[in-house]
C-alpha cells in the first residue's frame, strides 16, 4: 500500500524505522503495484509481442497532480525455433493491482511468472516494466530503492531480474549522460543465449555492461556456476533442484552504480525474464537443440521508495520584477524571491544576479534585491536573460527572459532667444 511521509514525520519515526539510505530532505514516498488499477499482460509463442499496457496514473502526495505511471511490455523469442521443439506452454506474464496472473502455469499470488516444458534452446520470455515519474516528480539517487522477492530461483531454466535508471538529471536539471539506451533493450535481451549462460555471464552484465551507469547494484540474476554435462546428468538442462539462487530477494538500496547521491531519477526500468539458455545438446533433431528444461518460476515486485527533491533553483513572479527607466538610466529590483531544493531558504543562502552572463550583484541574501543600476548591461527594448544563481553552487540557477522598456528623452525646456526691444538686465 502507498505510504506518504513528510520529512518531519520521518524524523519522528527514526527510532522504529530502519533507514538504510540517506536522510530525505524533501518528501519520502513509496508505492507498489497494488496502488494501481488491476491489469495484466501475457506473451506466448502464439502471441509473442502483445501491445504494451500502461497503467493508470497515481498521485503520490495528494496534491491533485499525478506523479507516476507504469508501462509493461511482454515478449517471447525463439531464436532457434523448430516445429519439433515448439513449446505451446511457454509463457511470460505480469500482473498488477491485485490482479491474478493471466497465463496458466505461474503462481497467481505473484507479480511475474513464466512457464516452459519442452523448448528449442535459448527460447526466452521477458517482461519490461518501465516506471515513469510525471509532472516534475522524481527521487534523489541516495534514497531510491526498488525491492523484489522470489526472483532468480534455482531451476532448470534461467530466471532473472535486473533494473537500471533509464532517465534522470543532475541536481541542476541537466540530463544524465551515459545511461543505457533502452531502444536496444529487446534486441540485447534476445541475443542472450547458451554461450553466455555457459560462460556464467549474468544477463544484466551482457545487456548493460558490467558497472553500467545507473544499474542497480544488487541484481537478481546470479547464475549457478554449473554447466550441464548431458552424459553425466542425463538432463537436457541444468537440473539444480529447488530453492533460490544468488540475490533472489533484495533491493537496490545498496546503491545505484556511478550516480551521484544528488542526481534525480525520473524513470527506471526493470526486466523480469526466463530463458532456457541453460539447455544443451542432449537431444538433437535436424541440427536443432531441443531442451528438456521444465520450470514454472514466479517473482514479485515489492515496491519502490524514494525522496522527492525539487530541482535546485529559484521562483520569482515576473510581476515582482521591476525595471525602472528615467532619462535613459535603467535600474532593476525584485521582491518575493523563493528558492527550491538546495537553494532554500534564500534569506540565509547567498546568491548572485547576472544579466546575459555578466554579474551585476554577488553574494546577495534575502528575498528582495535593492534597486541596482543595469544601464551598462542592457540595450533598451532588447530582451536579456536575468540569471539568479546560488553562490555556493553555480549549477543551481534559474534563467528569466526580460525586455526593458525603450529609453525616454529628458524633459528639458526649449531655449527662447532674446528679441529686439526687450528690456531687461544688461539690455
Amino acid at each position: 500500500m502507498k505510504i506518504l511521509k513528510l520529512f518531519l514525520l520521518v524524523l519522528c519515526a527514526l527510532s522504529c524505522v530502519n533507514l538504510a539510505n540517506a536522510q530525505c530532505n524533501g518528501e519520502s514516498w513509496n508505492f507498489d503495484e497494488d496502488d494501481f488499477a488491476p491489469g495484466d499482460i501475457c506473451a506466448t509463442e502464439a502471441n509473442p509481442n502483445p501491445a504494451p499496457v500502461t497503467t493508470n496514473q497515481v498521485d503520490l502526495n495528494g496534491d491533485g497532480t499525478n506523479d507516476v505511471e507504469m508501462t509493461y511490455q511482454a515478449c517471447v523469442v525463439s531464436p532457434n525455433s523448430h516445429p519439433d521443439c515448439d513449446d505451446p506452454t511457454f509463457v511470460i506474464t505480469a500482473a498488477w493491482g491485485n490482479n491474478p496472473l493471466s497465463c496458466p502455469g505461474p503462481s497467481n499470488n505473484s507479480d511475474y511468472g513464466a512457464s516452459g516444458e519442452r523448448s528449442c534452446i535459448c527460447e526466452h520470455g521477458f517482461i519490461i516494466q518501465t516506471i515513469d515519474f510525471l509532472n516534475g516528480w522524481n527521487t534523489d539517487a541516495a534514497n531510491f530503492e526498488f525491492d523484489w522477492s522470489s526472483i532468480n530461483g534455482l531451476s532448470e531454466g534461467y530466471e532473472y531480474g535486473f533494473g537500471f535508471v533509464s532517465m534522470g538529471t543532475d541536481a541542476g536539471g541537466a540530463p544524465l549522460s551515459g545511461l543505457y539506451n533502452t531502444a536496444n533493450l529487446k534486441t540485447d535481451l534476445t541475443n542472450y543465449c547458451n554461450a553466455m549462460s555457459d560462460n556464467f555471464t549474468p544477463i544484466s552484465d551482457f545487456v548493460l555492461g558490467a558497472g553500467a551507469i545507473g544499474a542497480f547494484d544488487m541484481q537478481g540474476d546470479g547464475i549457478t556456476a554449473t554447466v550441464n554435462d548431458c552424459p553425466t546428468s542425463g538432463e537436457n538442462g541444468t537440473d539444480v533442484g529447488s530453492g533460490s539462487g544468488p540475490n533472489s530477494g533484495g533491493d537496490s538500496g545498496t546503491g545505484i552504480s556511478t550516480l551521484n547521491p544528488t542526481d534525480l531519477i525520473t524513470q527506471v526500468t526493470f526486466v523480469y525474464g526466463y530463458s532456457v539458455s541453460t539447455g544443451t545438446t542432449c537431444n538433437d533433431i535436424d541440427g536443432i537443440n531441443v531442451t528438456g528444461v521444465s520450470s514454472n518460476p514466479s517473482g514479485s515486485f515489492s515496491g519502490i521508495s524514494g525522496c522527492f527533491a525539487a530541482l535546485c533553483g529559484y521562483t520569482l513572479d515576473p510581476a515582482d520584477i521591476i525595471i525602472t527607466e528615467s532619462c535613459g538610466i535603467y535600474s532593476i529590483e525584485f521582491i518575493n524571491l523563493a528558492g527550491e531544493g538546495a537553494a532554500d531558504p534564500v534569506t540565509t543562502e547567498a546568491y548572485n544576479i547576472l544579466i546575459d552572463g555578466t554579474a551585476i550583484a554577488s553574494g546577495v541574501t534575502g528575498d528582495a534585491l535593492a534597486t541596482t543600476d543595469i544601464t551598462a548591461n542592457i540595450t533598451p527594448g532588447t530582451p536579456f536573460t536575468l540569471t539568479i544563481q546560488n553562490a555556493a553552487d553555480t549549477t543551481c540557477s534559474t534563467d528569466l527572459m526580460l525586455t526593458p522598456p525603450p529609453a525616454t528623452t529628458p524633459n528639458v525646456p526649449a531655449f527662447v532667444p532674446c528679441t529686439t526691444g526687450t528690456t531687461g538686465i544688461g539690455g
